[in-house]
């Protein structure tokens, strides 16, 4: 796999689930970081078959990045490295990886790690409002729908080609390459009984990089509340082995002869072509935004560049230069993403209502020295831009909180009609959390003077 490192970063970088998630106020990334970092490690672990002359640096790395993980977003990474040792010893029966893992140096390095966090989270918010937290983020997300956020089982292997696009062009052929060399099957009629037996360790590499991606998937589909995001920590296994399917000819040859496996090529060119293509010129053809600033200029050129981009990659798939045409369509996936993302998202106003809401607020509070609060639209993009100023009200819990800060600003959605409230400015967007238009105000209490001058929304002209 050493030939695919660098191949396996950009597929990585480029992926559209990726360029989505950098740009959300999430701690996704760190946890793509230090889930990754913590594999590194487990994969060292796993590779020395020797526990004396083991370093100690592996496990100390190893559980430095679990803790940190568990500090970035709970209980994901831990879980996820256990059920790839709970794999590998199913397949290799070598109950000596769980001595080399040191299990209590991971108990001391996590307590040490993560307990100063909960301990002084617990005596800011309260324990019975950490644990609610606990429950709610981990227990109840997983069993039932939060935020609408539903979906079947294999609705990520489905939506797989999409996610790691446009790394998904080796993904079929790759994943059953992968498997062949991996895993290997005895007989069916060794043990009819303990079906595990049957399964036999092929080459390293490959047997970790799905020991890493086949259970961790599995339990993501069976988790109720889902969101493309939620399995990036399986994403570098994806990428790994994507990387090494790109950079063998042999692992085409089964795809190629099939008509299936033509037909899923077919598939990806259309999946190309709408995504690097089709998405920024739908935008486009929303027509014109209201203040005139898209560059349709750079946009036009931008979009031939990714247009030419698509069609060299295809041509030197064409030609069986599999490398190449996955550069050259990464090329196209970067240019892509500068067109969406730099120059005709911005442009649209309504889909940034946090930055919007943001912006106001420093119009009216510039020192930032009045309470916030929100209720009705409590998204965390607007926790991230006040710098966690904003404090989130249920609706019960507004009348009280305007008793004990009634000098205090509030971000309603709807709009509140109370006459002894004042709206200072009303926004409209898109709430990109919960998929729908949403109206919002900025509110104080009203006083004698309240026939207010006018706070103008960002984006609008004065009159």
């Amino acid at each position: 796999m050493q030939r695919g490192a660098g191949l396996v970063l950009l597929l990585l970088a480029a992926c559209a689930v990726v360029l989505f998630d950098v740009r959300q106020a999430r701690a996704d990334q760190l946890l793509l970081f230090f889930t990754t970092l913590a594999y590194y490690a487990l994969w060292r672990i796993w590779s020395h078959r020797s526990s004396r002359s083991l370093p100690l640096g592996w496990p100390l790395l190893l559980w430095s990045a679990v803790a940190l993980g568990i500090l970035a977003k709970g209980p994901i990474t831990p879980a996820l490295i256990a059920l790839t040792a709970f794999a590998l010893t199913l397949v290799t029966r070598e109950f000596a990886l769980w001595r080399r893992l040191r299990l209590g140096l991971g108990v001391v390095v996590g307590l040490a790690a993560a307990l100063p966090w909960f301990v002084a989270v617990g005596l800011t918010v309260g324990w019975q409002k950490l644990m609610l937290a606990f429950l709610r983020e981990v227990v109840l997300r997983s069993v039932t729908p939060m935020e609408s956020h539903w979906g079947p089982p294999g609705l990520y292997v489905l939506l797989m080609p999409v996610l790691f696009w446009p790394g998904s062009l080796a993904l079929a052929p790759a994943l059953w390459h992968a498997w062949r060399r991996g895993v290997r099957l005895a007989p069916s009629g060794a043990d009819r009984r303990r079906w595990y037996k049957r399964l036999g360790p092929g080459r390293p590499a490959e047997l970790f990089c799905l020991a890493w991606l086949l259970p961790g998937l599995a339990v993501f589909e069976l988790i109720v509340t889902k969101l493309p995001h939620y399995p990036l920590p399986l994403f570098p296994a994806v990428a790994l082995l994507t990387a090494r399917g790109l950079c063998d000819r042999r692992a085409w040859q089964a795809v190629l002869h099939r008509g299936l496996g033509r037909a899923a090529l077919l598939a990806w060119v259309a999946l190309t072509e709408l995504l690097a293509v089709g998405l920024p010129l739908l935008l486009v053809a929303l027509g014109r935004t209201p203040d005139g600033g898209t560059p349709w200029a750079r946009v036009a050129l931008l979009l031939c560049v990714v247009q030419a981009g698509v069609l060299g990659g295809l041509l030197e798939l064409r030609r069986r230069r599999f490398v190449r045409g996955q550069l050259l369509l990464v090329g196209a996936t970067a240019a892509a993403a500068l067109t969406l993302f730099g120059l005709l998202l911005p442009s649209y106003p309504s889909l940034w209502l946090s930055s919007r809401l943001s912006v106001l607020l420093h119009r009216v509070d510039p020192d930032a020295t009045r309470p916030l609060a929100a209720a009705g639209y409590q998204e965390d993009s607007l926790v991230f831009l006040t710098q966690g100023r904003v404090r989130k009200l249920k609706p019960d819990e507004v009348a009280d909180w305007w008793r004990t800060h009634p000098d205090g600003l509030l971000v309603a959605a709807p709009p509140p009609e109370a006459p002894d409230l004042h709206r200072l400015a009303e926004l409209e967007g898109l709430n990109l959390g919960a998929g729908q238009r949403v109206r919002v105000a900025l509110v104080q209490r009203a006083t004698g003077s309240d026939a207010a001058p006018g706070v103008q929304p960002p984006g609008t002209a004065p009159p």
